[in-house]
């Protein structure tokens, strides 16, 4: 989405934004607060089931649940990291890279 945006859209959605970022969204600001718990809710999960984080990644097969899921937090923290990359590559097109912008 961010790739198509354009100046007229971005300035939309600055208008519901403020002063505030895009980091600053309710989405965004609620990813960074279920993050943490899920990291919590991870390694009780791995602790559970006897584990370490070595173990799960060690033996894949005889955790292979686990694994998954450990793979699937990886995936999006990288999904997370490219759409944080986008926005600030369109923010810097549309208002600059000058800090307080």
């Amino acid at each position: 989405m961010l790739a198509r945006l354009s100046p007229w859209e971005y300035q939309e959605i600055r208008k519901v934004l403020g002063h505030e970022s895009g980091l600053d969204s309710p989405g965004f600001v609620e990813i960074k607060r279920v993050t943490p718990l899920l990291g919590q809710a991870f390694s009780n999960a791995v602790r559970s089931a006897g584990a370490s984080l070595e173990d799960v990644y060690g033996d894949a097969p005889r955790h292979p649940q686990l694994y998954d899921l450990a793979e699937s937090m990886v995936g999006s923290d990288e999904s997370l990291r490219v759409w944080r990359y986008r926005y600030l590559t369109v923010a810097e097109c549309i208002i600059g890279n000058v800090v307080g912008t």
